[in-house]
Order: structure tokens, then sequence, then C-alpha cells
């Protein structure tokens, strides 16, 4: 009987490595095409709307951006004008390699899709699914991209009214539509 403890952990020891948890499936995506459309920041919220798509996936979001000093009111030149982080918030849909996620409570991106600087980090990890249909996302995006904004007003008095961001190309109607089947 003093020998059983003993046993015990020998054979623990001898059989832990052949013992396997069920693997968590990760889901690597390559985004082909990134869209923002971003208007005045009224002070209310998100002021941007993200589309991401690949093949078989597509994402879209509302974030925002903290640009008050130049997107929320007039001012005086458009030198003031300096992109940041563009956060991405709550999600309207997620749909990932042809499979549909709750966008509010089975899908989520860590930090940060975009950088300081306004433009597309490089790739954005994740998750998608509960339970059983759990998986890790890795998302490669096709950075940097370019924004083009659009202001009104002439000298001594402009206010931001629109801004654009692409990365990427879309993947043709067909091709896409194919992959997503």
């Amino acid at each position: 009987m003093k020998h059983l403890p003993w046993v015990v952990v020998m054979l623990f020891v001898v059989f832990a490595p052949c013992a396997c948890a069920d693997s968590i499936p990760v889901l690597d995506v390559n985004i082909t095409y990134v869209t923002v459309s971003m208007w005045p920041n009224d002070g209310s919220g998100d002021n941007a709307f993200v589309t991401l798509i690949g093949p078989g996936t597509e994402i879209t979001a509302f974030g925002g951006m903290a640009c008050f000093a130049w997107c929320s009111g007039d001012i005086p030149d458009l030198n003031s004008v300096s992109l940041s982080q563009l956060f991405v918030g709550s999600f309207a849909s997620a749909t990932v390699l042809g499979t549909s996620y709750d966008p509010n409570s089975e899908f989520e991106l860590s930090c940060c899709v975009f950088s300081d600087d306004g433009l597309l980090n490089a790739s954005v990890s994740g998750q998608a699914g509960t339970g059983d249909t759990f998986a890790y996302l890795f998302l490669t995006l096709p950075s940097p991209g370019s924004w083009n904004l659009s202001f009104d007003g002439g000298e001594g008095d402009y206010w931001f009214v629109h801004g654009e961001f692409t990365a990427g190309s879309p993947l043709p109607l067909c091709q896409n539509r194919a992959r997503s089947d």
C-alpha cells in the first residue's frame, strides 16, 4: 500500500503526454478589401461605418475617430487636419468563410484594426463562435490604405463633410459569391 501513491504518480507521468484535448480551430482569412465611410462627429458616438471583405467573408461595424479638432465644426485652415486611430466598435454583421455569426455575442476583434495614424494595420486577431463553434480568428489586412477627406467652405472657415477610406481591391462579384456559398 505504501507504493500505491508512487504508482499513481508514475502512471500519470507516463500517460499524461498521451492525453489529447480537442484543439481550437483557427480561421485564417485574407481580407482583400476594406472600406470606411466617415461623417462629421457630432458627439453622439460612432461616426464611421467599416466593411471588411474577403473570400466568403464580410464583416461590418460602426466605429469612430477622435477627430474633434477638425471633424466636428468649423476649422480655420486645412493644416489642422490630422488622422488618428479609427476605433472599431459595435459589429453590424459577421460572416467568416461562409459562416454567419451573431455580431453581438459570437464575434470579436482585438485591438486594433487601424493604426494610430488612421491607416490599416497588417493584421488583427479575434474570435468567432461560442461553445462547439468557437474558433480563433486571424485576419490579414490589405494595409495601409488611404483616406479621401472632403471639406466645404473657404479661406478661414472650413468644415468636414465626408471621408472615404479604401484599401485593397474587391474580389469580382462572381468569385466572392462562389466562395461564400
